[in-house]
């Protein structure tokens, strides 16, 4: 009878020991799957911070751009004031016509009414030069392959004077051609106003510029300018997508500075009791 029952307690024994080692490895294997899920769950939560990283990158250069049109609209109406909304449809029109971006064409637009109405040209003769100028320097660009921003420079001192910046276009602005152009108007050079040497100025350029009148739009479908218009039309979107986050950005960034005014308050008021401890602390 003992025998049997050590026989049973040996066999129970066994038995239990191949159970606990199954149960072992059911143990091992489940834990690696909770690794294995583990891993998976933050690759994906990795995933995701990453991509509402990446999300909010994108969503404040949209609202940057959008930001810096607004800005550039801004100057615009002030720039030209009663004239802005005509124009604003000329540039709307030749932004499209040459593959340039509006705030470009505002952008150029207003440097130059900015840059003749301080000289002296009444603001109805210096809107209408702002747009010639504008339109050629989108065409000297084009003809001479360069980035519209140095021509617009180069323009820019030329009517001030700087007859060096305009040779290599072919555009002779000394001294001497400016006394000519002033005595063929019938004025003196020597009484001549600031306003009408840089209109004089102006003339001359637009004369002996004359090939390249008219590039931007002539050569519109070349590979060179349609990138251009490709990179206009990117621009554009940007513009449009970031004035459409620009009010949801407004708000947080006021609920930012409110946030910001409260936690200056609350340190303000905590200064003195820390003063207080200090001293308590020295005594």
């Amino acid at each position: 009878m003992s025998v049997k029952a050590g026989s049973a307690f040996i066999e129970m024994f066994l038995k239990s020991d191949k159970l606990s080692a199954e149960t072992r490895k059911m143990t091992r294997s489940m834990t690696r799957v909770a690794g294995i899920v583990s891993g998976v769950g933050a690759a994906f939560a990795a995933i995701g911070v990453a991509a509402a990283t990446a999300s909010a990158v994108i969503a404040t250069k949209l609202v940057r751009a959008a930001g810096d049109f607004n800005e550039t609209v801004s100057k615009f109406k002030t720039v030209f004031g009663d004239q802005a909304d005509d124009v604003r449809k000329w540039a709307d029109t030749t932004a499209q016509e040459m593959g340039r971006t509006r705030k470009e064409v505002m952008g150029t637009l207003s440097g130059f009414q900015d840059l003749l109405v301080p000289i002296g040209l009444m603001p109805d003769a210096a809107a209408e030069v702002s747009q010639k100028l504008t339109a050629l320097a989108g065409d000297l660009a084009s003809f001479n392959n360069m980035r519209t921003e140095d021509v617009v420079r180069d323009l820019s001192s030329a009517l001030t004077g700087s007859s060096e910046t305009m040779k290599k276009y072919g555009a002779i602005v000394d001294a001497a051609a400016v006394k000519s152009e002033l005595l063929a108007q019938s004025i003196d050079p020597k009484t001549a106003t600031n306003a009408q040497k840089a209109y004089a100025r102006f003339n001359l350029i637009l004369r002996n510029t004359s090939a390249a009148h008219g590039d931007a739009v002539n050569t519109a479908g070349s590979y060179n300018n349609l990138l251009k218009s490709m990179r206009t039309e990117f621009e554009e979107i940007k513009v449009d997508l970031g004035n459409k986050l620009e009010p949801a950005f407004e708000s947080f960034a006021e609920l930012g500075v409110i946030g910001l005014g409260q936690v200056r308050d609350a340190r303000n008021e905590m200064v003195p009791h820390f003063e207080k401890l200090d001293d308590a602390v020295i005594a």
